[in-house]
């Protein structure tokens, strides 16, 4: 009993997104760079992931997380890493990442060309970039 207590307590420790092993991104919102927007990844590997494409937990602000899918960014020759995600209200996530920390996040609304993009920088990033960048 208390082995199986143990290992409950250790699945429940950390669930929360945004502790130091993720990713945290800080974007600015306005061009004076006062209001800004957080974005938190966690990294959640799965025996089902694809050679390429590495399964991540992302929340967007104080929105509820959403699955993403991260794989190198074929289409620079830096080391980039692209997430995708579409939340529940049909909003989709596209963030790019290199492994300076220098992001760029557009959103989407699902079904319309309104879309915005913000710059950023994200800590964290490195180890799992490097991960996901292994041949």
């Amino acid at each position: 009993m208390i082995l199986i207590n143990t290992a409950l307590l250790a699945l429940t420790v950390g669930t929360t997104l945004g502790t130091p092993g993720d990713i945290n991104c800080t974007f600015a919102t306005q061009t004076d760079g006062r209001a800004t927007l957080n974005v938190a990844l966690r990294p959640t590997p799965s025996l089902r992931d694809l050679p390429g494409l590495f399964r991540v937990k992302m929340r967007v602000g104080t929105r509820p997380s959403v699955q993403a899918t991260a794989q190198p960014n074929l289409n620079t020759k830096a080391n980039d890493i692209a997430l995708t995600a579409r939340g529940s209200d049909d909003l989709i996530y596209a963030l790019v990442l290199d492994q300076s920390g220098q992001a760029a996040l557009n959103i989407r609304l699902g079904g319309t060309t309104a879309s915005e993009t913000l710059f950023g920088t994200c800590l964290g990033a490195k180890p799992h970039i490097e991960r996901w960048l292994q041949k």
